[in-house]
Order: structure tokens, then C-alpha cells, then sequence
């Protein structure tokens, strides 16, 4: 297939690849994948940089992979490349629609 011939690039799109453990060599092959989510549990961490600024620090704590069998985690423990078509923007557009109309005091 080609991207480019079926309108699938886009402005602003990132393919996320993902080796598993195993060399290129010993990959299964590749899957075109959604990505998973990670959470963290006790991982919050209360630090002071060095003027003496209090900020927190999230990871180290117990780490769970979640996300549906097509996710890019799934398909990396599994032994496949994962490559994740991602987009930069972030925005939720449904929310962002539905406060338009609410009054902010600045």
C-alpha cells in the first residue's frame, strides 16, 4: 500500500515504532497497532530541587500495561515490531465545542 497515493500521511502525523526484545532477526514480524496506556501505582514522589522548590515526580512506582489485544505493548511482548500511526494534536474538540459558550473571568 501506499500512504501518500491513499491520503493516509497528514500534516502532523508521527508513525510510533517499537522494537521487542528480540533482534530484527528474531521478530515475528510487524503489526500496525493502537497504542496502550500505562498506570502507574505509588509512583508519586515528593522532591526538592537543588534552591529548594518542592515539585513531584511520577514514575518508579508499580507500573500495569493496558490496552486492547491490537495495542503496540501487546504486540511488543509478543515478540513484533509495533508501528502506531500517532497525531500531534492533542485537543478534544468535543469539549472544547461544548464550553465555548461558558464565561471566564480573566
Amino acid at each position: 500500500n501506499n500512504m501518500l497515493k491513499e491520503g493516509l500521511l497528514r500534516k502532523n502525523a508521527l508513525f510510533n515504532v517499537n522494537l521487542p526484545a528480540e533482534t530484527s532477526a528474531q521478530a515475528k514480524g510487524v503489526r500496525m497497532t493502537s497504542l496502550g496506556s500505562r498506570r502507574y501505582r505509588n509512583s508519586i514522589t515528593r522532591c526538592a530541587d537543588i534552591s529548594g522548590e518542592k515539585y513531584y515526580q511520577i514514575g518508579g512506582g508499580d507500573l500495569k500495561w493496558e490496552g486492547p489485544p491490537s495495542s503496540d505493548y501487546r504486540a511488543i511482548r509478543n515478540g513484533y515490531v509495533s508501528i502506531t500511526p500517532v497525531n500531534l494534536d492533542l485537543t478534544d474538540y468535543s469539549v472544547l465545542e461544548g464550553i465555548k459558550g461558558w464565561k471566564v473571568k480573566s
